[in-house]
């Protein structure tokens, strides 16, 4: 029977690929391309996502606040769209109008063979060195309280007024 450190890391191992995900060049829907370590960030979400899934669209603009309210923190939330047409994913993004979240495309799905996603939408909490140590699947109203959590146990304390 594993002792209890080692079903620790198992459980905060990050899946195989996953550390390179930081160092993947992602494309924007409207052009250009976004790189999640050229960002800086103290904690990465990476969101996997798509404009059909009902989950998904509900999930995104809890996302978007918690990228509004924990950006200044230096969390990055990259919504990655597994669609394949970067213009659909652009009348989307007008539609919803998301402001705080940096939405890319995984028209390949590099992101999602490296994280291995049993449904969508699927919620990955990475460490600044891209270690994966929350991983959230699916979305029902009340998961962006244990997202939020999740995230603010990797960052330091806020300064004191």
């Amino acid at each position: 029977m594993p002792t209890l450190s080692l079903m620790m890391m198992l459980v905060l191992a990050a899946p195989p690929g996953a550390e390179s995900l930081l160092s993947t060049t992602f494309p924007v829907p409207g052009g250009g391309e976004v790189q999640a370590a050229t960002l800086k960030p103290t904690v990465v979400v990476i969101d996997l996502w798509a404009t059909w899934c009902k989950p998904c669209i509900a999930a995104l603009p809890k996302l978007d606040a918690i990228a509004r309210d924990l950006g200044p923190r230096g969390v990055v939330v990259l919504a990655v769209s597994q669609d394949e047409d970067p213009a659909l994913v652009m009348r989307f993004l007008k539609e919803v109008r998301l402001e705080h979240l940096r939405p890319v495309m995984d028209v390949d799905h590099q992101a999602a063979a490296k994280l291995g996603p049993k449904t969508l939408p699927s919620t990955f909490v990475l460490d600044a060195t891209g270690v994966v140590r929350a991983t959230f699947e699916g979305y029902k109203p009340g998961d962006e309280v244990k997202l939020r959590a999740a995230i603010e146990a990797l960052l330091p304390a806020p300064p004191t007024p």
